[in-house]
């Protein structure tokens, strides 16, 4: 990349200021399933998951996380299932997500796959909350 739009980029944030670091989360799992149900949306929709991991459990958060994703893109409806490292801390994973429908998201989290592996291992990985996000895929006009 050029080193003048780094150097813009920088006084850009340097003069409006850094945004304050806050939880990307945007839902909790009741607010997330309600609308998933109620709200007549029928397009497609994705989630991003922020794990923290302890430092003693990436490995085999990483073996389990690569059976969760071989499993997650062979469902209905999915996009794309990836798992993803973090740039700067070797304990911080992001999971990608996207389905065709909301329907098709809480179907994932209905597999038995997804309710006895994923639901009973990753606590013990965990070092702190996980995070999630969700969205529309496409926007709106």
């Amino acid at each position: 990349m050029n080193q003048l739009i780094i150097a813009t980029v920088i006084l850009a944030v340097v003069a409006h200021g850094a945004p304050t670091s806050s939880p990307m989360e945007n839902t909790d799992n009741t607010q997330f399933v309600k609308w998933c149900v109620k709200s007549g949306y029928t397009g497609s929709v994705g989630q991003v998951t922020k794990f923290y991991i302890k430092e003693e459990s990436v490995d085999d958060f990483k073996r389990f996380m690569a059976r969760h994703v071989a499993h997650s893109v062979r469902e209905p409806g999915s996009i794309n299932f990836e798992l993803h490292a973090d740039y700067l801390d070797n304990t911080i994973f992001w999971v990608t997500e996207a389905w065709e429908s909301p329907l098709d998201i809480l179907q994932h989290m209905n597999t038995e796959w997804f309710r006895s592996s994923f639901l009973k291992a990753v606590p013990g990985f965990l070092a702190d909350n996980l995070q999630i996000g969700f969205y529309k895929l496409k926007v709106d006009n």
